[in-house]
Formats: structure tokens, C-alpha cells, sequence
């Protein structure tokens, strides 16, 4: 990265925001940057990247439909697009976000930010490549993760790629591995097994299980639940 050029930040990494080079979003001024090429970091809302977008190369957040999320500032993630059947987006974390409201420290994003990027990329890609028919769910079999270096509040890549997929009689079966990297490094890594199933049999499968749950509870003796408490 040249000198040049200016990385702007959300406000709440502060710490990374000692470094220079960095302007806090808070208090960045297009008209002021002169010749500075600016580099869009992490942290920052989908208007304030919509404004940049105007001028600069910046990512911009998937459609909040994607990646099963209410709230725009949850979004995590660009929209998806493949590569010779591997997907990639941009890390687009906003520091409103759910995950990160109570979860900062150092300079660093938190791993359970990164996790929550990844479910969006394979919930995202699975709703472009193999779209459910009608509203579904998806269900998280097995997840097994690893870091291996800091992400920062930098531009990074979420990058997704389809090891297995058959269609069973109650819905879809994944498997997947997903990476992040940033500055041509992986930092962290996943692998996942989940499934994507008919929203209406879902609902009634967890209505049954939690039926179940209450009903053994209630049905247990004082005695039990102290020695369980123990």
C-alpha cells in the first residue's frame, strides 16, 4: 500500500486508528483528501460506503435477504459472485454491528465476527446457487474452525468453496470450506456440514423437540436438578 493513500476506519477500532495512516470515519472529508487515494477499512455503515462508491473502488454490503439478516448494519459480507466454482466476497463489517457492539479489543476484528462472516457467505451462496423452495432454515451439523493470524480492520476476502451437496427427503445437504484472508494470507478457516430445510418442517421439528425438553424438565425430580446444578 502506498504511502499515499489513506485507510478510513469506523470509529470504534480505536486503537488501530493510532497508526498512521488511518482517518476515523468520523471525521473523513472527501473534499479535503486532495490527491489521497482512500482505501475503504473495516467498520464502516453501508451509507457511508454508498457516498464512497460514487468516487472510489469500495465494497458495498450484500441485500440483507442473502444473508438472513434483519438489520443492514449486520451484514458482514458483499454479495457473492463465483470464480471457476469458487465464490468470493468482501469483508463489509459495520461497527454497529451486532457482534462487535460489546466485542472489541486491541486492534483486531474478533473471531466471532469472523465466524458470523463466514455463516452469511455459505447462507448467502447457498441462497444464489441453490435457492430453497419457498421459505426454509438452515441447520448447522458440524463446524470446525481455525485462526491462524490476526485479521485487521483492513480490506479482506471471504472466499467459499462447495465440497458436497445432495438432495435428501427432507431438504439440502452441504458441505463446505470457507476461508478469510487479508493481504494475500488465510487467517482463518472453516469447514461446515449443514442443511437447508423447508421452514414449515423445521418449525414443527423444533415445536416437538422443545415439547420434549419442557416435558422431561418439569417431569424431573428436585433431587436431580440440584445434583445437575452441582
Amino acid at each position: 500500500m502506498g504511502t499515499d493513500r489513506l485507510v478510513v476506519v469506523g470509529d470504534r477500532f480505536e486503537e488501530f486508528l493510532a497508526n498512521p495512516g488511518t482517518i476515523a470515519a468520523s471525521r473523513l472529508r472527501a473534499d479535503e483528501l486532495g490527491e489521497r487515494e482512500l482505501v475503504a477499512g473495516q467498520g464502516l455503515s453501508g451509507r457511508l460506503l454508498a457516498e464512497l462508491a460514487k468516487h472510489w473502488d469500495v465494497p458495498v454490503p450484500a441485500r440483507r435477504e442473502l444473508t438472513h439478516k434483519r438489520s443492514a448494519e449486520n451484514v458482514l459480507i458483499g454479495e457473492p459472485s463465483p470464480v471457476d466454482g469458487v465464490w468470493t466476497a468482501p469483508l463489509v463489517l459495520d461497527e454497529r454491528n451486532e457482534v462487535l457492539a460489546d466485542h472489541i479489543t486491541g486492534q483486531h476484528v474478533p473471531a466471532v465476527a469472523l465466524i458470523e462472516a463466514a455463516r452469511q457467505m455459505w447462507t448467502a451462496v447457498t441462497e444464489l446457487r441453490y435457492p430453497p423452495d419457498g421459505p426454509s432454515r438452515f441447520v448447522i451439523e458440524q463446524l470446525r474452525s481455525r485462526f491462524d493470524t490476526f485479521v485487521f480492520p483492513l480490506p479482506a476476502t471471504v472466499r467459499y468453496r462447495l465440497i458436497a451437496h445432495e438432495q435428501g427427503p427432507v431438504g439440502q445437504r452441504f458441505h463446505a470450506s470457507l476461508a478469510i484472508s487479508q493481504r494475500g494470507v488465510v487467517a482463518a478457516e472453516f469447514d461446515v456440514n449443514y442443511r437447508v430445510i423447508a421452514g414449515k418442517l423445521s418449525a414443527k421439528q423444533e415445536a416437538m423437540a422443545a415439547r420434549q425438553a419442557l416435558t422431561e424438565v418439569r417431569s424431573t425430580s428436585d433431587s436431580v436438578m440440584e445434583e445437575s446444578r452441582s
